[in-house]
């Protein structure tokens, strides 16, 4: 199997926005980047997030954080950080909450206009399990590579199935109330960062770059290990993915009855969206989805999902239909941690 238990460590997979800018907000989970969330709670602060084609040797991209608002008065509960959540499965090898538990390396690729201290926080499902480490940057606006080691907890309950083994957690600002000690695992909740974290949100000019994220068994970081393109991509479709064009037939007169299959299996049997509007061509008329509900039938975990839409015109029922997203909207899957 892979070294690497991190999934898009390289930054180059960005199904979402394929690139463009997402705007995060006080109190919100937003997805940018496949598999990195972005989370900010009370802060008032605005961020920018998105791919970049700023990156070290051997890299040609790296998430990028600017800050829009500026919050410089950090209140107790004010928190932001970058997390990769690895499932349980990609987990269980480790054999944490156990006497044998493995010692992890983590390596990455950073670059900020700030010099000064960030943490990283590693912590379980239940967040009751935490252990914080602090790295330095040391150069502003100079790419530098970190390595952080820790040893397995032996306590603890960590999920080692289809659920949320671990977070890796790159905080970015945290409050009084948001702090802990570093180095020893704590039973402790919400200790995202230490007393020294910096404030990526001081100032509307701080950028915060990462890329090249490894997480590896053992006490050293070993070299990057670059999976292809198609295999990165079919590790984050597991976890979300886009679907095109597929087949349909007429459920009544005002409804299609539509099968999709996955591109590939998913974690979990996911939830489905539309972003814009679902149109059909039956070789005489188009029909367009005429309501933004989605009924679904069906679905699993390990290859389609069928559902029903209400269409406009009326189709006929049990006629065969092409189904495709206007304009080049998508369906969208999410079996997200």
């Amino acid at each position: 199997g892979s070294r690497n238990k991190i999934i898009n460590g390289a930054m180059v997979i960005d199904q979402r926005n394929a690139g463009s800018a997402v705007n995060i907000s006080a109190g919100t989970t937003t997805y940018s980047l496949d598999r990195y969330a972005f989370f900010s709670g009370t802060t008032s602060a605005v961020a920018t997030i998105q791919q970049d084609s700023s990156a070290p040797a051997n890299f040609t991209n790296s998430l990028k954080i600017s800050v829009n608002t500026a919050d410089a008065s950090v209140a107790a509960d004010d928190r932001a950080r970058i997390t990769q959540r690895i499932e349980g499965y990609n987990f269980a090898d480790l054999n944490y909450g156990s006497a044998s538990a493995r010692t992890l390396t983590l390596s990455f690729w950073v670059k900020s206009n700030l010099t000064d201290t960030f943490s990283v926080v590693f912590y379980n499902a239940a967040n009751n399990r935490m252990m914080l480490k602090t790295y330095t940057t040391e150069v502003a606006n100079t790419w530098e590579q970190k390595t952080i080691t820790i040893t397995g907890d032996t306590t603890g309950t960590w999920l080692k199935t289809n659920g949320n083994g671990i977070n890796i957690a790159f905080n970015l600002m945290a409050g009084s109330s948001q702090q802990g000690t570093a180095d020893s695992w704590q039973a402790a909740v919400g200790a995202y960062g230490t007393s020294s974290q910096a404030n990526l949100f001081s100032s509307t000019s701080n950028t915060f770059y990462l890329t090249g994220v490894q997480l590896e068994v053992g006490s050293t970081a070993t070299d990057f290990e670059h999976r292809s393109i198609g295999e990165e991509l079919a590790l984050c479709q597991r976890y979300f993915q886009f679907v095109g064009n597929f087949s349909a037939i007429g459920q009544s007169t005002t409804q299609l009855v539509a099968s999709l299959n996955y591109q590939t299996a998913m974690r979990a049997a996911p939830t489905l969206s539309v972003q814009g509007v679902i149109q059909v061509g039956s070789g005489t008329a188009d029909h367009v989805q005429s309501s933004a509900a989605i009924s679904s039938l069906t679905t699993d975990a390990f290859s389609s999902i069928c559902f029903l839409a209400n269409m406009t015109p009326n189709v006929v029922a049990k006629d065969p239909y092409i189904m495709r997203v206007a304009n080049g909207n998508k369906i969208e899957l999410a079996a997200e941690l």
